[in-house]
């Protein structure tokens, strides 16, 4: 067949006597049909002889990918990491299906158990584009569904706030704090953002002329 990059492929089904002629007539019109759908039955195989185990991927996924994001990042894909190597790590990304992922959920706390579901459907879908993951092996995490969150908000009035804000001043003058942790809190009561990216702000994304500040890593 041609792929659809205009390229001749040879894809051989077996060996003769291992398949009769019924049986490799019904895979040659099952091949034919992914190939009329753009697919290359041919490189399928060879992603899939290629292919790497679950701790593999994430390997590759945290020194690649989440290293460039943030020190946050990493920390939580080795986390996910270290929580599914017992039920996944050693299973080939070609063997796993939702059921692995589900044996690897049961026992976590809601915390961990939406943290795994997130990075491992990020990781597969990262390790399919950079073809670590071969296209035809299904995201375990496809139809993951994250447990919701416990409710923690209350309403805060002025006079709260105004406190806050005078303790946060007081405290700026003790050299034992760490100003730039105060200046967070700040940051995170005037703008609603979460903790972890107020500390995360860069200097480069701020302007103090517009009162703008711009974060690109969040939820």
């Amino acid at each position: 067949y041609v792929n659809k990059a205009g390229r001749q492929r040879l894809y051989t089904i077996g060996a003769l006597g291992r398949f009769t002629l019924e049986q490799a007539r019904d895979a040659a019109k099952r091949l034919n049909g992914k190939v009329a759908l753009d697919g290359d039955p041919a490189a399928d195989r060879k992603d899939v002889r290629a292919a790497k185990t679950v701790d593999e991927l994430f390997d590759r996924y945290i020194n690649e990918h989440l290293k460039t994001l943030s020190i946050d990042s990493v920390r939580s894909g080795k986390r996910v990491r270290v929580l599914i190597k017992e039920t996944m790590g050693h299973k080939l990304v070609t063997d796993v299906d939702d059921s692995h992922l589900n044996v690897a959920l049961k026992p976590l706390t809601k915390g961990n158990y939406n943290l795994v579901g997130t990075y491992v459907r990020a990781a597969w879908d990262w390790g399919r584009k950079h073809r670590v993951v071969p296209r035809a092996a299904p995201n375990p995490a496809e139809f993951f569904e994250p447990k919701a969150s416990t409710p923690r908000a209350r309403l805060i009035d002025k006079d709260e706030y105004k406190k806050i804000l005078e303790t946060i001043e007081t405290m700026m003058t003790d050299r034992k704090n760490d100003p730039s942790r105060l200046l967070a809190c700040k940051f995170v009561i005037f703008t609603g953002c979460r903790p972890v990216e107020a500390v995360r702000l860069k200097k480069s994304l701020v302007d103090l002329k517009r009162g703008r500040a711009e974060l690109h890593e969040h939820k």
